[in-house]
């Protein structure tokens, strides 16, 4: 197994990454760490080499090239049976690897995720792990159904063999379970196979535009693949990917035309629309507040808000053609 990482101005956590590989429960035989560092400036590639050893591999690409690039090029120097995908904050638990792997036995399966647990203990973290803990369900809902519509980014496996270069543009998280199933294995969740954050840096600002950038990636992907994946008879796949991920992004979209058409009923005398309207709008001001104070109530609807935001202008950014490369670590 490689363990594959590409980062840009990491300086801060790698030494911490390279720690925790070598604390992971597995064979030091089976296990490899290949780090591509993407026109990093910050002395990210002085703090790996003072800690480099024969089980680590760094690439150095002077020009920024974009996560998904970088990864292109570390696979195709890679040729163990199974890549596991990680980000450079995301410590993994000591058995994570052993968990991922067990999965592989089934030759059916193509590729198994783990989940992600956010550290700390303020109102950020509980409405993260919260969100999280709904996502690991939904994922073991889709594992009993068939396959996985998208993988933890921080966490998850693939057989090498599967593997085929990704556009740039191309969210790997959200591409590579379409890859499996067009290939007609499985992708599953193993949900003892864990990784742990830190949300020390997080803001709202970061994570409406980590937002943006993601549903206009995932646009893109699922704009490409989906007629490949009606083509290919994988039509229930295909539906779950519009459900669960499309239907989510537009929900914010719909829910102001609602609102918007409940005003002007409520403008016409309609009872029943007045009160739905008080109703939003003591939530968006609500919502408002939240973004400013520390109770948890307050800030799980700030938080549904500027995610709910960011899906609509992810939407259009995606509609009007533009595509995200690089952007900067963590907080978007």
């Amino acid at each position: 197994m490689t363990i594959v990482l590409s980062l840009y101005n990491e300086r801060a956590v790698i030494q911490q990454k390279v720690q925790n590989f070598r604390e992971l429960n597995y064979p030091l035989d089976r296990l490899s760490l290949a780090v591509g560092m993407d026109g990093c400036d910050d002395g990210t590639e002085g703090a790996l080499a003072a800690v480099l050893d024969n089980r680590i591999q760094p690439f150095v690409f002077e020009r920024r090239q974009g996560k998904t690039a970088v990864l292109n090029k570390i696979i195709a120097s890679t040729n163990s049976d199974i890549v596991v995908f990680t980000d450079a904050n995301a410590m993994f638990d000591s058995e994570a690897v052993r968990e991922l792997v067990r999965p592989f036995a089934d030759p059916a399966v193509g590729l198994v995720s783990g989940r992600s647990i956010v550290l700390g203990s303020d109102s950020d973290a509980t409405v993260h792990n919260t969100y999280y803990r709904w996502l690991t369900r939904l994922k073991g809902q889709e594992t009993e159904s068939g396959s996985l519509v998208g993988a933890d980014g921080a966490i998850y496996a693939m057989r090498r063999q599967l593997l085929e270069p990704l556009s740039p543009e191309f969210i790997n998280d959200l591409t590579h379970p379409i890859q499996v199933v067009l290939h007609g294995a499985r992708a599953i969740l193993a949900p003892a196979a864990i990784a742990r954050e830190p949300l020390d840096d997080w803001t709202f600002r970061g994570e409406f535009w980590r937002q943006v950038r993601m549903t206009a990636q995932a646009m893109h992907v699922v704009a490409s693949f989906t007629p490949t994946l009606i083509r290919s008879r994988c039509l229930g796949y295909a539906i779950r990917l519009g459900l669960t991920k499309v239907l989510r992004w537009c929900l914010p979209a719909l829910t102001v035309g609602g609102v918007i058409s409940a005003m002007l009923m409520a403008l016409q005398g309609s009872a029943v629309a007045g009160v739905i309207v008080t109703c939003l709008l003591v939530g968006l001001a609500v919502s408002l507040v939240g973004l400013s104070t520390s109770f948890l109530p307050f800030r799980s609807l700030a938080y549904a808000l500027v995610v709910g935001a960011a899906y609509s202008v992810g939407l259009y950014k995606w509609a009007a053609g533009e595509k995200f490369i690089t952007w900067q670590p963590r907080t978007g």
